[in-house]
């Protein structure tokens, strides 16, 4: 496991370009760093309107691992689901509330792969709409006050990222390279617009130092920023620094 960085996962969250899958894999990508822990790094999307799916998976994990980690899904109760797919951030060992060795799912399908936990980390939506992170675990996970805290705000990115998706799709208003809108369109173009997209990228450079980012490259290449509704704010951006 590498430098804790999740400004990367959240800048891949709010890019608009390109399809699901590859949206995917952005995040995965950007969160590999952070989370695998030597047996590999996933995500999909998923949805529970009005019943349970999910996307194809994207990222890597043991040999098996898509059998094993969705072969349950269709025999889990609609409470059951709910609980793992719960939004913020836990580990497998707390959803199974402390039967973790014994249970059937996990003798069966993950001990044999060398799983002994798995970090979750869930955005969802009211609507029942949400994106999963996570990465299986060689040895129980203790995840710290802190680093529980900047998870969940991490998934609460991504399911702003995900909201931002299904709303403007890859239709974007203003691309922004350090402090210099370099192209606006509709509401981009608007004073207002112009400055809260220059003090999110103001926001966006201190959280890059914050979590000593100096091989980050510019924004201009990692996305288009848009100024309209759900994309990350200069607050949220600081708070993310704060966090590192």
């Amino acid at each position: 496991m590498g430098r804790f960085d999740p400004i990367g996962i959240v800048e891949a969250a709010y890019r608009v370009g390109g399809t699901d899958a590859e949206w995917l894999d952005d995040i995965v990508a950007a969160a590999r760093p952070c989370l695998d822990a030597g047996l590999g790094t996933v995500a999909w999307m998923l949805s529970f309107d009005p019943t349970f799916a999910t996307s194809a998976p994207a990222g890597e994990g043991p040999e098996g691992w898509q059998e094993a980690f969705f072969a349950h899904g269709p025999a889990l109760r609609p409470d059951q689901l709910d609980r793992q797919y719960r939004a913020g951030c836990g580990t497998l060992r707390e959803v199974t509330m402390g039967s973790f060795e014994g249970d059937a799912y996990v003798k069966r399908y993950l001990s044999p792969m060398g799983i002994a936990d798995f970090v979750a980390i869930t955005g969802r939506d009211v609507a029942g709409h949400g994106v999963f992170l996570g990465a299986p675990a060689p040895k129980p996970v203790d995840l710290s006050d802190t680093r529980r805290a900047t998870w969940s705000r991490v998934a609460a990115h991504l399911t702003a990222g995900l909201r931002l998706r299904r709303t403007i799709g890859a239709e974007v208003d203003a691309v922004i390279d350090g402090e210099r809108v370099v192209h606006a369109e509709r509401e981009g173009r608007s004073a207002n617009a112009r400055e809260r997209l220059r003090a999110a990228a103001r926001a966006i450079d201190k959280a890059r130092g914050s979590c000593a980012r100096a091989s980050r490259k510019p924004l201009s290449s990692s996305g288009p920023v848009s100024s309209r509704a759900g994309g990350p704010s200069s607050t949220a951006w600081s708070r993310m620094a704060a966090a590192c």
